[in-house]
């Protein structure tokens, strides 16, 4: 059986990639709660990893569109798996921070190359995605499970399995043409990122929706948990609304190549601003659950793929990796000072309060959308 750049070898990646994901992150605000700490300590550990993930993601992409990419991610993978086992024996707010920060910065860094393998394998980008999908949701169901059945320290030896197999697979996996280290100049470089006014107010209109967000789903868990839902059945909500997103990524290149960039950008902050409204607004736990399962992992899906698109449009080749991670840099500096807020938000005047004010943030953005102009490739085919 022939392994290298087999479907065997992309799938391995990807579901195990994610399921560790989901092991490490999903289950973290309850983690930490479980542990006697408070909303604001909760928002300190998170908040750590996305500062770190600011600092350093930028440096990561920079280093993709040069090196190799393979060896690179091998090398960051591997050592988050071994900090993340660590994580597991600290109860200090300050070294859990401290440690959660390097396993993000590490885990994180790498999304971006992880995603964009996907539009340019000899594979179709939905049948090898969606296995991130099935990996994320079964991740935070196992966290669920592990956490009441054995203990929740397991989660974290589980997570550090799941990244090494994650590893394995990515070994097997095909360097392709357009994800080859490619020497730019310096000064080349700047122009064409900073230089470009599209770019620029696209990350605007991008940091703003990415910082909402990211922070929104490191909350849902333990809001509908305070909304009188059980940790377990908190997770399989979570792990149900994973499965939610399977059809919009199998069936993605029926209407991501076809749908223009604007239009993308627009379905996805309306839809956001619902879910935010039902959070924050309605206090009935069924309609918190529609809207966790219609709205939280399909938007976030959608704007992966939008985000890959509208790069791929504005910016060439050469620079698509850290113009990629400087959209996470600056999503990640949004979601820290969200993160901040929140924690405060939550503590003092409760999840609806915490919801309604990142709602009215959406509305900023949704006004500068209205007036941007961005411009679409109709023969650019990244989803076949």
């Amino acid at each position: 059986m022939k392994i290298k750049d087999s479907y065997f070898s992309y799938f391995t990646m990807y579901f195990f990639y994610y399921a560790s994901y989901a092991l490490f992150t999903a289950f973290t605000s309850i983690y930490v709660l479980n542990k006697g700490y408070t909303s604001v300590d909760v928002s300190i550990i998170v908040s750590s990893g996305l500062i770190a993930g600011m600092a350093t993601q930028p440096i990561i992409g920079y280093l993709s569109d040069r090196f190799n990419i393979k060896l690179l991610n091998t090398i960051l993978l591997s050592l988050s798996a071994l900090f993340g086992l660590v994580f597991s024996f600290l109860n200090d707010v300050f070294f859990m921070a401290i440690m959660y920060a390097i396993v993000f910065l590490l885990m994180n860094g790498v999304n971006p190359a992880i995603e964009k393998t996907a539009t340019t394998s000899r594979f179709r980008y939905g049948t090898l995605r969606i296995w991130g999908t099935i990996g994320f949701a079964i991740g935070a169901q196992l966290a669920g499970l592990v956490n009441q059945y054995i203990g929740a320290s397991f989660i974290y030896f589980l997570f550090c399995l799941t990244m090494l197999l994650s590893v394995c697979g990515m070994l097997f996996t095909k360097n392709n043409v357009d994800t080859l280290s490619i020497q730019t100049n310096q000064s080349n470089y700047k122009a064409t990122l900073f230089g470009n006014k599209q770019y620029t107010m696209y990350l605007i209109i991008a940091s703003i929706f990415y910082g909402t967000l990211s922070v929104s789903g490191t909350h849902i868990p333990a809001m509908l948990q305070q909304s009188g839902l059980n940790e377990t059945v908190s997770m399989t909500v979570v792990s149900f609304a994973v499965l939610c997103e399977m059809p919009l990524v199998f069936f993605s290149h029926l209407f991501m190549d076809k749908m223009k960039n604007k239009h993308l950008l627009t379905l996805l902050y309306i839809s956001l601003m619902v879910q935010f409204l039902a959070y924050g607004l309605l206090a009935i736990l069924p309609i918190k659950i529609i809207a966790t399962l219609l709205f939280k992992h399909t938007v976030g899906m959608t704007f992966i793929m939008t985000n890959l698109k509208v790069v791929r449009t504005i910016i060439p080749n050469e620079y698509q990796f850290s113009a990629l991670s400087i959209v996470a840099t600056l999503g990640s500096l949004s979601a820290v000072l969200w993160q901040f807020i929140g924690g405060f938000l939550i503590t003092y005047y409760g999840y609806s309060s915490f919801y309604l004010v990142m709602l009215a943030s959406l509305c900023i953005g949704f006004l500068l959308l209205v007036n941007f102009k961005v411009q679409d490739n109709k023969d650019l085919i990244l989803f076949r």
